[in-house]
């Protein structure tokens, strides 16, 4: 592979403080470079540290899916992608969930990050199992505080099959279940609020279960199912962040039945004194203790 190797360059102040800016608000090293007039190899090593803001994050998830839409719009072929079942089976409501919270389907790439190996793999074969013929990829990066996992597969075929259960699926802040999914069994919904608690929800040792999203709609569809299973939420705002969220409330039946109905499955803690550790366990210790 050729190319130069960039020499690391020692910086003022001021321009580690904005590069630092910079990649929190998701700029990508690449871009950090380019716009700064050093090598990538200096930027990384200011900026490898830095923890993205949810909005960074968001971005770099779009700028992710526009490079691999820009690749497979010039080089790939339309692939044989058989769709197994055109109803909303357990697995692609299941696909569903992710896609909507830490995943994206443009028209050509489906794509889901997270910090659980299990869940990754689970992604993966659901979409083999709903996309016969689909071959997606499984690529490790390290993040933070631990290993992060992007499971990816490109398809016209798929993405189209999935997004027509979304309104307004190329909007972050306005995309919604459509009604055909909301009328969907109680099995069926299960799966799509666990996928929200797997990849937005936490966990805290006194059993403070809450979960927070910036859209709005999407929300007030996720505390409608909540109470159509049975499980006691409330809505809350978190004002800082522009967010808006879900508590589950602290009754020992409540939680019991969030556990046995909804719950944690394959979801880890990535931050604080449980990093690490199976949500599902930091709330079954905190039921055991009750």
């Amino acid at each position: 592979m050729c190319g130069t190797v960039g020499v690391l360059k020692s910086l003022t102040g001021e321009q580690i403080r904005r590069i630092r800016y910079l990649r929190r608000t998701g700029q990508s090293y690449k871009e950090m470079a380019r716009r700064g007039g050093f090598s990538v190899s200096t930027v990384y090593n200011y900026a490898r540290r830095v923890r993205l803001s949810r909005r960074g994050k968001a971005r770099i998830r779009e700028h992710v899916a526009q490079a691999q839409h820009d690749f497979v719009s010039k080089f790939a072929q339309v692939k044989p992608v058989t769709v197994t079942s055109t109803k909303l089976t357990r697995n692609k409501a299941r696909l569903l969930g992710h896609v909507l919270f830490d995943g994206i389907a443009t028209r050509y790439v489906i794509s889901y990050t997270t910090a659980s190996p299990a869940l990754a793999r689970q992604f993966l074969n659901d979409l083999e199992t709903t996309y016969r013929g689909l071959k997606p990829r499984i690529r490790k990066y390290a993040s933070k505080n631990m290993e992060a996992y992007d499971v990816t597969g490109a398809s016209i075929i798929a993405c189209k099959e999935i997004r027509r259960f979304i309104c307004k699926p190329d909007i972050r802040t306005q995309q919604h279940l459509k009604s055909t999914v909301m009328t969907s069994g109680e099995h069926l919904l299960a799966q799509i609020v666990r996928a929200f608690w797997e990849d937005e929800g936490s966990i805290s040792s006194e059993g403070n279960v809450t979960g927070a999203i910036k859209n709005k709609i999407l929300c007030s569809q996720l505390l409608l199912i909540h109470r159509k299973l049975g499980i006691d939420v409330s809505p809350y705002k978190d004002r800082v962040n522009q967010m808006f969220g879900i508590y589950v409330r602290r009754g020992n039946e409540n939680l019991q039945r969030f556990d046995r109905v909804v719950g944690f499955r394959k979801s880890v803690v990535t931050q604080g004194m449980n990093i690490g550790s199976r949500k599902r366990s930091v709330l079954s210790e905190y039921l055991v203790r009750k």
